[in-house]
C-alpha cells in the first residue's frame, strides 16, 4: 500500500480582504482541493495544518480545528483529528509522512495537509518578505504503484545561526493603528543562508538516494521549494539536476510553508506528476533543516 497524492487545492488573498486570513486562506484552499478531488468529505479522517505565519501570531489553541470550522462540509464532524505541525518549509513533506504512517496503518482513510501564511503584522515587521497564500494537499491509501516511496529529513545545526527569528513585543498601541497587536517578527538572514541550505540539501539528496540505491539520474522530477530565494539554482547546480526537471513555484516566492504544495499543484495540473517514474520533493529551512520524500509512478 502506498500514500498517493489526490488534489491540489489553492487560495490567494484578493484585494477585497482587508487584511489576509491566514485561517480563511486554508479553508478555501481545502474547499478547492475537494471540489478537485472529486471526493465525499465524510472520507477525511485526518487534518494536519503546517502553516507558520498566522493571524495575530496565534499560539494556542492550534490553528487545524479553527480551520476545520471554516470548511462547510467538515465543520461539524467531530471524529476527524485535527493538529498542527510546525517545521517551517520543511512542514508540508513532514505532515505528508505523518499522513502515510496513518494511512499505512489503516488509522485513517483520507488525510488532508494544509499550509497557510500571512505576515500578522506586515507595518511593523521587520525582514519578512511573505505573499499571503494557501494550499492543501489530499492524500489517499493507494493500492496500485502510485506513492510515497519514502521520506528523510536531517538538521544541520552548525549552520543554525545563519537565520534569526524572534517576536518582539511592542508594547502596546492605539486601538486606531492598524497593524495587528503589539507583537511583531523580526528576522535576520545572513548572506550565506542560501548557499548553505543548497550545500545541505545536496548532502541529504545524496544520502537519500544512495540508501535506497538510486542516483540522480533515476529522478525525473524535482518540486523544490524555492525558499530562501535563489536555493533552487544553486541546487540545480551543486546536484547536476536536467535542465526543465525541476518544478518550483517562482512565481509564488515568499508563500513559505505552501511554497512545495504550490510547485505540486503546477506538476499535477500539468501530468509531470504522473508522468515521471520518480518524484523528489526537496525543501530546505531553518536549523538548517532538509526535509525530502520520494515519490513514485
Amino acid at each position: 500500500m502506498r500514500t498517493r497524492i489526490e488534489s491540489v487545492g489553492r487560495a490567494r488573498a484578493t484585494a477585497r480582504f482587508r487584511r489576509a486570513s491566514s485561517i480563511q486562506l486554508a479553508a478555501d484552499a481545502a474547499i478547492a482541493a475537494l471540489d478537485a478531488s472529486g471526493r465525499d468529505a465524510a472520507d477525511i479522517d485526518l487534518l494536519v495544518n503546517v502553516g507558520v505565519y498566522r493571524d495575530q501570531n496565534i499560539c494556542e489553541p492550534a490553528l487545524a480545528p479553527l480551520i476545520q470550522r471554516r470548511i462547510a462540509p467538515l465543520a461539524h464532524r467531530k471524529d476527524v483529528f485535527s493538529f498542527d505541525l510546525n517545521n517551517g518549509t520543511c512542514g508540508l513533506i513532514n505532515a505528508f509522512q505523518v499522513a502515510d504512517a496513518y494511512l499505512r496503518t489503516g488509522s485513517a482513510r483520507r488525510a488532508m495537509v494544509l499550509a497557510s501564511d500571512v505576515d500578522p503584522n506586515p507595518r511593523r515587521s521587520t525582514g519578512l518578505a511573505l505573499q499571503a497564500s494557501g494550499v492543501a494537499v489530499v492524500v489517499a491509501a493507494g493500492d496500485g504503484r502510485e506513492g510515497f516511496l519514502g521520506f528523510h529529513s536531517e538538521t544541520f545545526s552548525k549552520h543554525a545561526n545563519l537565520l534569526e527569528s524572534r517576536l518582539d513585543w511592542l508594547g502596546p498601541r492605539p486601538r486606531w493603528i492598524p497593524g495587528g497587536a503589539g507583537h511583531a517578527i523580526a528576522m535576520r538572514t545572513m548572506e550565506a543562508y542560501a548557499e548553505r541550505c543548497a550545500e545541505c540539501s545536496a548532502t541529504s539528496i545524496a544520502h537519500f538516494l544512495e540508501n535506497r540505491s538510486l542516483g540522480i539520474d533515476d529522478i525525473d522530477l524535482v518540486l523544490a521549494a524555492d525558499a530562501p530565494a535563489g536555493f533552487v539554482r544553486r541546487l540545480t547546480a551543486l546536484c547536476g539536476l536536467r535542465e526543465g526537471s525541476v518544478v518550483s513555484g517562482e512565481e509564488t516566492a515568499g508563500a513559505h510553508t505552501a511554497l512545495p504544495g504550490l510547485a505540486l499543484e503546477s506538476a499535477l495540473k500539468s501530468g509531470r506528476l504522473r508522468e515521471a517514474r520518480h518524484t523528489l520533493f526537496v525543501t530546505a529551512g531553518a536549523g538548517i533543516t532538509v526535509s525530502l520524500a520520494l515519490y513514485g509512478s
